[in-house]
């Protein structure tokens, strides 16, 4: 999806206020909003070093730095920023059975919505297209359906 179609999922999906990387002048646009302060939290989720760096100049004075994103390589990250504003950083990759329980119950309970996450449905057998498609980061999120 375009950018506006990525925002508008977020919206969907109840976030308050949204924001794209690639916005010129993000660190004004939320300076504006949290009244200088900076963000409570910034998630950090698509594992590009230029990203954990604007992450760490975004988020506030004693806000949360979380990684979920994966880098696949070492990189240089001042964590100065992160002793000077007083931080609480955290990485998070989901995979212990009780946070995928948890999980599916707050999607059964419909507490939490991922189908306007899902841009693209493909057939279980066309899984090279979808794949190719995910690859090549065209769409948000890519299911696959099991064929009956």
């Amino acid at each position: 999806p375009g950018d506006e179609e990525r925002l508008d999922i977020a919206r969907s999906l109840g976030i308050d206020a949204t924001a794209l990387a690639t916005q010129p002048d993000l660190a004004a646009w939320i300076q504006e909003r949290t009244d200088g302060y900076g963000a409570d939290a910034v998630f950090e989720c698509s594992g590009a070093a230029p990203a954990a760096r604007m992450g760490l100049e975004l988020v506030r004075r004693q806000g949360k730095f979380i990684q979920v994103g994966l880098f696949g390589h070492p990189f240089e990250l001042d964590m100065n920023k992160v002793t000077q504003k007083e931080l609480t950083l955290a990485g998070s990759i989901s995979q212990r059975p009780s946070a995928w329980r948890r999980a599916l119950s707050l999607m059964a309970m419909g507490k939490v919505q991922t189908k306007p996450l899902i841009t693209d449905t493909y057939p279980i057998t066309a899984w090279d297209e979808a794949l190719a498609k995910a690859v090549n980061r065209v769409g948000l999120k890519i299911a696959l359906e099991p064929v009956s």
